[in-house]
């Protein structure tokens, strides 16, 4: 069997002592019969006792999310709804033989940018950083070598950095690290504001929204609210990074703020674009991982 194609079906044997191994596993009646519709994609970790990949093959993925403020307009969970929406679109479209391994989302975020916001929880970037690292340990114990971090909160983007090297150094692993916005604009959408000012909460994340859960959106609140900043380089999408605070780019928002950007611009087709996008892309980052020369 080449490398990175799927043998199918498998179990994890979880030892006592600590490790696992991949044996085979017995295929029922039923499952011969729905193999067809069986999609090996995204294999959910915490729900396995049979699983699909080789263990050479196979590609973590570690979605990262916040708890935050997103405006009077989106759900504090947006970053994680977003990412699971993401995730599960990505796992519809796949047709190629490798499977991946999904991991529950690490909900809570490093929010300190918004942290004075009612509604956000936060940690610090060091305590996020642990998690990713403590899960990689695991991860390691199974034979698992290769890793994507796939975020979707600015706040982290740091944080998923610094620990792709840790586990880099002290697990061996190939890490990816990416923030879905990574893949930029689908071919051919024209935004309706630029995107340097559509900083949180605007018509990217409200028009994603409106996509993948349309009920969590108060439609009648999706207001303008544009950015202003101390220089014109200092946005937190531009070249230049700076310590920045919700409230250093939107002086005037108060309690009643908690978003920035053009949430009146948001449509749900602009959403089922950047999700489609997104989604095509994760996919082919994966395929990239999983037949990379490693180690």
């Amino acid at each position: 069997m080449a490398h990175g194609q799927l043998a199918w079906p498998h179990t994890w044997r979880f030892h006592a002592g600590g490790g696992c191994d991949i044996v085979p596993a017995a295929r029922s009646h039923t499952e011969t019969l729905n193999r067809q519709e069986f999609n090996p994609v995204f294999i959910r970790f915490v729900e396995q006792t049979q699983t699909s990949t080789q263990r050479e093959a196979a590609v973590a993925i570690v979605p990262l999310a916040a708890v935050e403020t997103h405006g009077p307009h989106l759900p504090l969970a947006t970053d994680g709804l977003i990412v699971e929406g993401i995730l599960d679109q990505a796992g519809k479209n796949d047709g190629s033989p490798s499977a991946y391994v999904r991991l529950p989302m690490l909900w809570l975020g490093a929010s300190t940018e918004h942290a004075d916001r009612p509604g956000t929880l936060s940690i610090e970037p060091e305590q996020l950083i642990g998690q990713i690292v403590a899960i990689a340990e695991g991860l390691s114990r199974c034979g698992i070598h290769r890793v994507v971090l796939f975020n979707g909160h600015g706040g982290n983007v740091a944080a998923a950095a610094i620990a792709a090297l840790k586990l880099r150094t002290r697990f061996e692993m190939l890490v990816a690290s990416a923030h879905w916005l990574d893949f930029g604009l689908p071919a051919g959408l024209v935004p309706p504001a630029p995107l340097t000012g559509d900083v949180h909460g605007g018509w990217v994340e409200t028009a994603a929204m409106l996509h993948l859960a349309p009920r969590l959106v108060v439609k009648g609140a999706m207001a303008a609210r544009p950015a202003t900043a101390p220089a014109p380089s200092l946005f937190p999408q531009g070249p230049i990074a700076w310590g920045w605070k919700l409230d250093d780019l939107a002086a005037d928002q108060g309690d009643a703020g908690g978003w920035i950007g053009r949430a009146d611009l948001a449509t749900a087709e602009l959403g089922k674009s950047l999700v489609d996008h997104a989604a095509a892309a994760l996919l082919r980052l994966l395929q990239e991982i999983s037949t990379a020369q490693w180690p």
